[in-house]
């Protein structure tokens, strides 16, 4: 500093009148003052930096628009394929492992409803669903080891539907009434489930965007 630092400096160029002498004492003097607000900037920084790593970790094991249409899918047609239950599960429990908490606690937050929101959606699927067409499903390999895309298309083989509640052999007017109360059950069960998972994603993905503007 005191080999390099600039002392003076000319308003206006030539004019001897005009110059003025520069200090370090007031520049310093700032820094000190200022000093808390600058390392909380530089923490802040830090967090949100933390903080997006932890977002793109949870969404490592699928895309959004592949989370969103396993979503979607399931609420149009009562049926879901293994690789989505895994997407699901993935998300759910990814905070069962504190590294994975964000520092910001809205995140947390808005996370923790997306992860009722999916435990409520499979509990229902445990419910009302059942494996489908077993006989074409693939299985894994034991000991044999497999890329992130071959366990993909192994698990797309294993689907799962809704189930299917056999019409009556005793049609009188209350066993049909009975019979088409329980099939609109569950599907209004599978779309309102569903979209509480919509909903939390989409308000869960709003805090992100707000905090960490990603």
């Amino acid at each position: 500093i005191s080999t390099h630092r600039i002392i003076t400096y000319c308003k206006k160029e030539g004019e001897k009148k005009s110059t003025k002498s520069l200090s370090l004492t007031q520049l310093l003097k700032d820094i000190v003052s200022n000093y808390d607000n600058i390392i909380a900037k530089r923490n802040e920084y830090d967090y949100k930096k933390h903080d997006t790593e932890i977002f793109y970790k949870m969404m490592s094991f699928a895309s959004e628009e592949e989370f969103i249409n396993g979503i979607t899918d399931f609420r149009s047609s009562g049926r879901f394929f293994r690789w989505y239950e895994k997407c699901w599960d993935y998300i759910q429990y990814f905070q069962d492992y504190p590294q994975n908490r964000f520092v910001n606690a809205n995140l947390n937050d808005s996370y923790m409803k997306l992860s009722i929101a999916l435990d409520e959606l499979k509990s229902l699927t445990c419910q009302i669903c059942s494996a489908y067409n077993t006989q074409y499903w693939n299985y894994e390999e034991p000991e044999r080891e497999y890329t992130k895309e071959q366990l993909k298309e192994i698990w797309m083989s294993q689907e799962y539907r809704k189930r299917e509640i056999p019409y009556p052999d005793n049609d009188t007017p209350e066993n049909i009434r009975k019979y088409y109360d329980a099939n609109n059950k569950d599907e209004r069960d599978i779309i309102e489930y569903s979209n509480n998972v919509l909903k939390a994603y989409r308000a869960f993905r709003d805090s992100v965007k707000r905090e960490l503007v990603i």
